[in-house]
C-alpha cells in the first residue's frame, strides 16, 4: 500500500474508532450525570484534574518521543534502531509511571484535603494511582504503533479499554446500588483503573507479536540521548502546564463561591461546564484528533529529509481541511445548542453553556492541528510554552473575573486563553515554514456556508419535536454544507487549473 493510501486508511480507521469512543464517552457521561447529578459530576471533574497531572507526569513526553524516534529510525531503514527505541521508551515509561504512582498515591491526602478541599476525593485518587505505570508504558507502545502506521492495533485496544471501563462501572453502580456521589466516584475510577491495566497487557502482547518483523541489524547510536532530548523538555513543560491546569480547575469552585454561590451550586456549575458541556464540544474533534496524531510522524519524515515543499503543501491542505470541518461543527453546535443540550442532558443550563462556548470550538480544533504540525517540526517546546502561558493567564484572570462575574467570567477566560494560544501557535508555524494563509477560502466562505445551510434547514424544517427530528435536521444541514464546500473546492480547483494553462 502506498504511503498516501496508508495515511488515508489509517486516518479513516482512527477516526471511526475515536468517534465510537467519544460517542460511548458522551453516553457514559449522560449515564453518570443521571446517576449522581451535576454536583457529583463536579466532584468527579475535580478528581480527574489531579489524576490528569499524574498521567502527565507518568507519560512525561514518551508518546511523542517514541513516535518521533521510531519514525526517524524507519526513515533511515534501521530495524535494530526501531527495536532499541521501543525498549528504551518502555523502560522510560515504567520509571516515570512508577514515580507518578508514588506521588499520587501518597500525596492523595494532601491533594484531597488541601488542594481540592474535599476529603471524598482521597480514596478515588489512591485507586487511580495504581494504573499510572500501565498508562505510561501503554503511551510508549502506542507511539510505536503510530509511527509504523499500524494504528489499528492500538485502536483495537482503546475500544476494548472503553468497553471494559463502561461495563465495570455499570456493574458497580447498578448491581451494587452505589448512587451517592462518593461511592459513585469510587466505582467509576475503579472500573477505569481496571480497564487501564487490562488494556496495557493487551497492547503489550500485540507489541511482542509485531516486533518479530524487525531484525536486530542496523541499530543506530544515541537513541537514548535523542529520546531524552525530545521527551524531557516536553515533560518539564508538561509538568508546569498540567500543574497550572490543576490549580486552575481547583480555583473555579472556590471563585464561584466568592461570587455568592454555595458549595453545591459552585460544584454543580463546574460539573455542567467541564463534565457535561466540554465533552460535547470536543466530540466532533475526534475526526481531527485522529488526523493530528498521524500528522506528527508524516511531518517528521519530511522534516528529516528536508523536503520543505511537501511540508508546506501538507500544512496548507491540513489547515484548510481542519477549518472547513471546524467551522461547520462549531456552527452546528451553536445554532442547534438548545436542541442538543435538551436532547442529551435535558438541561437548559447545559444548552446555554454549549451555545456560549460553541463559537470557540473552531479555534480549539485548529489549534490542535497546528500543535501537531509544530511537534513534527521539532517545535514542541514552543507549543508547550504557549500552553503554559495559556494556563498562567487563566489563573490570573480567575482571581478577578470569577468573583466578579461568576461562571460567565469563566467563559470569558476560556475565550481569552484559547485565542491567545491559537495566535501564538499559528504565528510560530508561520515563522518556521513558508505556507500561505487564505482567509477568504479558509474562514469566510465556510462561515457563510454553514450559516446558509442551517438557515435553510430551520426555515423549512420548523422546530424539531423529537430526538430523531433533531438528528435529521442536523444531518440535513451537514449535508448541504458539505455539498456547498465540495462545489466551492471544485470551482477553486478548476480556476487554478485554468490559471496554470493560460497564465496572464
Amino acid at each position: 500500500m502506498k504511503r498516501k493510501q496508508k495515511f488515508i486508511a489509517n486516518t479513516f480507521l482512527l477516526t471511526v474508532v475515536t468517534l465510537f469512543m467519544r460517542a460511548v464517552g458522551v453516553s457514559f457521561n449522560v449515564y453518570i450525570a443521571n446517576k449522581i447529578g451535576a454536583t457529583g459530576m463536579g466532584l468527579f471533574s475535580l478528581i480527574m484534574s489531579v489524576y490528569n497531572f499524574g498521567v502527565t507526569f507518568a507519560c512525561s513526553g514518551i508518546n511523542l518521543a517514541a513516535t518521533k524516534i521510531v519514525s526517524e529510525e524507519l526513515a533511515v531503514g534501521s530495524e535494530g534502531g526501531v527495536r532499541r527505541a521501543v525498549r528504551r521508551s518502555a523502560v522510560y515509561g515504567l520509571i516515570f509511571g512508577g514515580a507518578a504512582f508514588l506521588l499520587i498515591f501518597f500525596g492523595a491526602p494532601f491533594a484531597g484535603n488541601v488542594l481540592l478541599n474535599d476529603e471524598r476525593t482521597i480514596k478515588p485518587l489512591m485507586i487511580l494511582a495504581v494504573s499510572l505505570p500501565c498508562v505510561a508504558m501503554s503511551a510508549a507502545v502506542s507511539g510505536y504503533f503510530t509511527a509504523v502506521g499500524r494504528i489499528y492495533k492500538s485502536a483495537l485496544v482503546q475500544v476494548a479499554e472503553q468497553l471494559i471501563r463502561v461495563a465495570g462501572c455499570v456493574i458497580l453502580l447498578d448491581f451494587l446500588g452505589r448512587t451517592d456521589a462518593q461511592a459513585a466516584c469510587n466505582s467509576v475510577v475503579a472500573s477505569g483503573c481496571a480497564a487501564e491495566i487490562i488494556s496495557f497487557f493487551m497492547i503489550f502482547i500485540l507489541l511482542k507479536i509485531d516486533m518479530k518483523r524487525y531484525s536486530k541489524r542496523g541499530a543506530s547510536q544515541g537513541i537514548t540521548r535523542r529520546m531524552l532530548w525530545i521527551a524531557l523538555p516536553v515533560a518539564v513543560s508538561s509538568y508546569v502546564r498540567s500543574a497550572l491546569s490543576t490549580i486552575e480547575h481547583t480555583m473555579i469552585p472556590k471563585g464561584l463561591k466568592k461570587h455568592g454561590s454555595d458549595a453545591d451550586t459552585a460544584l454543580s456549575s463546574y460539573g455542567i461546564v467541564h463534565g457535561m458541556v466540554m465533552p460535547l464540544i470536543f466530540f466532533p474533534s475526534a475526526v481531527l484528533q485522529a488526523f493530528s496524531s498521524l500528522l506528527i510522524p508524516e511531518v517528521t519524515r519530511y522534516h528529516k529529509r528536508g523536503d520543505t515543499n511537501k511540508i508546506n503543501a501538507l500544512i496548507e491542505k491540513s489547515l484548510y481541511t481542519t477549518l472547513v470541518f471546524s467551522i461547520g461543527a462549531s456552527g452546528i453546535m451553536f445554532f442547534f445548542a438548545e436542541e442538543i443540550g435538551m436532547a442529551v442532558y435535558k438541561s437548559p443550563e447545559a444548552a446555554y453553556f454549549l451555545k456560549m462556548i460553541a463559537p470557540l470550538a473552531a479555534v480549539m480544533y485548529a489549534d490542535g492541528v497546528v500543535d501537531a504540525v509544530l511537534k513534527g517540526l521539532n517545535q514542541q517546546v514552543y507549543s508547550m510554552g504557549y500552553n503554559i502561558a495559556d494556563s498562567a493567564i487563566a489563573i490570573v484572570l480567575m482571581m478577578f473575573l470569577l468573583p466578579a462575574k461568576g461562571i460567565d467570567g469563566y467563559i470569558i477566560i476560556i475565550y481569552v486563553t484559547e485565542m491567545v494560544n491559537a495566535f501564538l501557535s499559528i504565528n510560530r508555524l508561520l515563522h518556521v515554514s513558508d505556507f500561505k494563509i487564505h482567509p477568504l477560502k479558509w474562514t469566510v466562505l465556510p462561515s457563510i456556508g454553514i450559516f446558509m445551510s442551517v438557515y435553510f434547514v430551520k426555515s423549512f424544517g420548523g422546530a424539531p419535536t423529537s430526538t430523531g427530528a433533531i438528528i435529521g435536521m442536523i444531518c440535513a444541514a451537514v449535508g448541504i454544507y458539505a455539498i456547498f464546500m465540495l462545489l466551492l473546492s471544485a470551482w477553486s480547483f478548476k480556476k487554478t487549473l485554468v490559471a496554470k494553462r493560460f497564465p496572464i
